[in-house]
């Protein structure tokens, strides 16, 4: 974790460095908002900011699968992730002693850039997010296909 946290740091260090010396008002404004209350939303603007300076970034060039789940045990829930695989399998994954019933892909969407988008609709439905450190979110199914949709 400390190694990714690491990454983090230093490329908004980067953004903020490259968005100031551009005078880019907006972007500067958004790095320095509450924007940053999570760290989805902060490599999100990263990702999607930062690129711009033409630093290359070998996880853009992959194409992959943003997905929404649901779980029956769990009635209101969703889940908004992204795999490189087929969702489908990675609701087999997630399938664990710790889950009474299996997840239920809802939504699936191959993409350009998985991670970037997952990042920006967890960043749009932070104030729905069950818990800090894991992918479900309180709101329907739509919700989330709507919050995936926004990013492009």
């Amino acid at each position: 974790m400390a190694k990714e946290y690491d990454w983090l740091t230093h490329s908004i260090e980067n953004a903020a460095r490259y968005w100031s010396d551009q005078s880019n008002t907006e972007a500067a404004a958004r790095y320095w908002s509450d924007q940053f209350s999570t760290e989805a939303t902060a490599r999100w603007w990263v990702e999607h900011n930062a690129q711009s300076a033409s630093s290359p970034n070998p996880r853009l060039d992959r194409k992959g699968w943003i997905y929404v789940m649901s779980n029956p045990a769990m009635p209101g829930l969703v889940k908004i992730g992204y795999s490189m695989s087929d969702p489908t399998e990675r609701a087999q994954e997630l399938y664990t002693s710790g889950v009474p019933l299996p997840n239920v892909v809802e939504y699936e969407l191959r993409v350009d850039d998985p991670s970037g988008l997952e990042a920006h609709a967890h960043a749009r439905l932070d104030h729905c997010r069950v818990n800090s450190r894991r992918e479900w979110f309180q709101c329907s199914v739509m919700d989330a296909i709507t919050a995936i949709g926004v990013g492009r």
